[in-house]
């Protein structure tokens, strides 16, 4: 679920909390509480006519079993994706990383590999179609 909540604060960010002006507390609490509404009922909309058997299960197969030994190629990678604050710097395993002024405000993906002790930022611009490489340091977690 973690890239549909990511997804709703997106567009949350965009077109709501960028481009009002509050009065008040309860003007945000008003205002949120109508942006979730019309939220809602477009989920809903795009929902009315599928067939909901057409839609893909997320659950498992009940003959599934875990086979830890296929994922041990990519265990070295953890993907994360941050806002980078007003100071220019994400927070990420408990410390700061500085990401650069040009994308302040702005999600990106960041890719650290434990392996080659290497971490590596995506970004995305709104009018792009793909990720692009922006940064890559030198980098080893922390108490690992």
């Amino acid at each position: 679920m973690n890239g549909g909540i990511e997804e709703f604060v997106k567009l949350f960010s965009e077109n709501l909390w960028a481009r009002k002006q509050f009065k008040s507390e309860e003007n945000v609490r008003q205002e949120v509480k109508k942006f979730e509404n019309n939220h809602d009922k477009l989920q809903r909309w795009k929902l009315k006519n599928k067939n909901l058997k057409t839609i893909p299960s997320r659950k498992l197969d009940k003959n599934f079993q875990f086979n830890p030994k296929k994922f041990e190629q990519n265990a070295s990678k953890i993907h994360f994706i941050r806002e980078v604050k007003n100071n220019r710097k994400i927070e990420m395993l408990n410390e700061e990383i500085n990401i650069g002024e040009s994308y302040v405000g702005e999600r990106i993906w960041v890719t650290v590999d434990e392996i080659v002790h290497s971490l590596i930022v995506f970004h995305k611009a709104k009018d792009a179609k793909k990720f692009k490489q922006v940064k890559e340091m030198n980098y080893k977690i922390k108490n690992l």
